[in-house]
C-alpha cells in the first residue's frame, strides 16, 4: 500500500539497469531532464521527462526512476 486512497502495484526488477514510473504523483522528489525517448517491454515508446526518487515502502527506495 503506498498511499492512504488505493492501493498500487509494482514491479520491481532488480536485475534491470532502468526504472520507470508512469505517474509525478508516485514520486518522493523529481527533476526535470531533457526528453529521453524510451522502450517499454510492450514495444511501446514513451518520452521520459522527469527522473527522480520513488519509495515503494519503508524499506525500499529507488532512485534515478525515469
Amino acid at each position: 500500500r503506498l498511499n492512504g486512497e488505493e492501493n498500487i502495484i509494482w514491479i520491481v526488477d532488480s536485475g534491470s539497469p532502468t526504472h520507470v514510473c508512469g505517474d509525478l504523483l508516485l514520486f518522493d522528489s523529481y527533476t526535470a531532464m531533457t526528453p529521453l525517448e524510451i522502450g517499454l517491454p510492450n514495444g511501446a515508446m514513451v518520452k521520459s521527462t522527469h527522473l527522480g526518487r520513488v519509495r515503494i515502502n519503508s524499506l525500499l527506495t529507488i532512485d534515478r526512476v525515469l
